[in-house]
């Protein structure tokens, strides 16, 4: 504690932002044995303690050598310190292994199954990780290391839910075809939004022997990238690849001798969520959108976490038309489902680009905008304007709910079932979850129980099952329980 405190003073460190939690650990690799947030029924912040598996150095292939360490028992002091749940994981889930886009997607090299496999298969770990992390999406690099721990932060860096920055070695470099391999793997993967993943390669030339930089061991957090730096001519290089695909941050550079290529400033460091955070999510446009008589009508997701009030007069959509330079605003309304916005746009004539971003902020003072780093980066689309919509849509699905009312049992059934799996919700008039349940068959109908809920109306939706649930239907149902 004193030689924390020593180093922190040393540095001209504000200590009232300083919390100390005291417990004993074997290492000072927090990224891999630290707290890994996640948001339980998209509504509390817990801390996810799965089982810690030591450092494993392995070859590039199957190899399921682990040794524990008393750093897995770091997690439950530290949910019980910051008092928020703890969410077991019973599997290793090296944190410097494992990344997330905060969409359901998440990224690992092939060793987070290898080193699993003394435990379950990757079917069951992926089930695992579905049902206790939200991730529908697990995708799996090769092994990019000869010989090594082969955690993906030492080889790649997910910038935001559609970019992702991998490590360029030089030709010579004995691990120089994985590094392309990973690169050609990400190109190739689709993105939550349905389009490959944008891949940019940063530079990573040897500072010693074959230990190449490791430049993708930075750390994003609050409108800064921290970026290891390892005293060499390509240090400056690799804090301009960084302003360049991340504008509007803040990059700040670290040279030390004591970085590696498998351990720098990334591994030391693990970041705790903000359990009251306000975040707004947003489907991007298409290249081209069609519009009939010129209006457009985006909408926004906008979810306070704390449950603050939102700041009305601080909802807004941001929009220009190409050449325009100048931003103009017009503020959101409520759209169709609990927590969606929507603005209004009217005017657009074909061939335009139009270029849009969203803002608000809540009554505890916290603000966001989308995407997160606006307006450095907004979403651009080409509008053409037609005189209807196309007739060949297939017919929507509809909606049979009964009986409404209801006494805690209720039915529903549906002509042209979804062509995906589905999930239906429950709000209370005050917009929140009271119920969700979530089917990944198509079945042409199913019983829902809300007898535990009490009497009165509530708001029901059926959606897709993703994050943004394109809606299929939507209506009112009264609940009378018995006297």
């Amino acid at each position: 504690y004193n030689s924390a405190l020593s180093t922190l003073s040393h540095w001209n460190t504000n200590l009232n932002n300083c919390r100390f939690v005291f417990a004993p650990t074997n290492s000072h690799w927090t990224r891999d044995w630290g707290p890994q947030s996640v948001f339980i029924d998209d509504e509390t912040m817990g801390i996810v303690d799965p089982i810690f598996n030591g450092y494993p150095w392995v070859p590039g292939r199957e190899d399921d050598h682990y040794r524990p360490s008393e750093d897995d028992d770091v997690n439950q002091i530290l949910c019980s310190y910051l008092g928020v749940p703890r969410v077991p994981f019973a599997a290793y889930l090296t944190g410097g292994n494992v990344m997330y886009d905060g969409y359901g997607t998440a990224f690992s090299t092939a060793q987070m199954i290898n080193e699993n496999f003394s435990l379950m298969n990757s079917d069951a770990f992926l089930a695992l990780a579905q049902n206790v992390l939200g991730v529908q999406n697990y995708y799996f690099t090769i092994n990019p290391e000869l010989y090594g721990i082969q955690h993906i932060d030492c080889w790649a860096k997910l910038l935001d839910e559609e970019t992702v920055l991998v490590k360029q070695l030089p030709p010579e470099h004995p691990e120089f075809s994985r590094a392309e391999n990973i690169a050609q793997q990400f190109a190739q993967t689709t993105s939550i939004w349905n389009k490959p993943y944008r891949v940019i390669r940063i530079y990573c030339p040897t500072y010693s022997d074959n230990y190449a930089a490791a430049y993708t061991n930075s750390y994003i957090l609050n409108g800064r990238v921290y970026v290891p730096l390892f005293n060499i001519t390509s240090d400056a290089a690799a804090i301009q690849t960084y302003q360049d695909a991340i504008p509007g941050y803040e990059v700040i550079g670290f040279p030390w001798t004591d970085w590696y290529y498998y351990d720098a400033l990334h591994c030391r460091v693990m970041g705790i969520a903000d359990g009251e955070m306000l975040r707004m999510t947003h489907s991007p446009p298409q290249v081209t959108t069609f519009l009939v008589n010129g209006e457009y009508s985006p909408e926004v997701r906008i979810k306070s976490y704390g449950q603050y009030q939102l700041t009305t007069g601080e909802l807004s959509c941001y929009y220009r038309v190409r050449p325009a330079t100048e931003w103009q605003s017009t503020g959101l309304i409520p759209a169709d489902l609990p927590l969606f916005y929507r603005a209004s746009l009217s005017g657009l004539d074909s061939g335009q680009v139009l270029e849009y971003f969203f803002s608000a902020s809540d009554a505890s003072g916290r603000s966001a905008s989308a995407p997160h780093n606006a307006p450095h980066r907004y979403y651009q689309t080409t509008i053409a304007c037609i005189t209807s919509l196309p007739q060949s849509v297939p017919p929507a699905p509809k909606l049979h709910l009964f009986p409404n009312p209801s006494r805690g049992l209720i039915t529903i059934k549906w002509d042209n079932a979804p062509r995906s799996a589905y999930t239906i919700r429950l709000y209370n008039l005050k917009g929140q979850l009271v119920h969700k349940e979530t089917t990944s068959e198509l079945n042409q109908s199913a019983e829902i129980s809300i007898s535990v809920l009490s009497s009165g109306i509530y708001i029901y939706t059926l959606t897709t099952d993703d994050l943004f649930s394109e809606l299929i239907s939507s209506g009112k149902i009264l609940l009378l329980r018995q006297p």
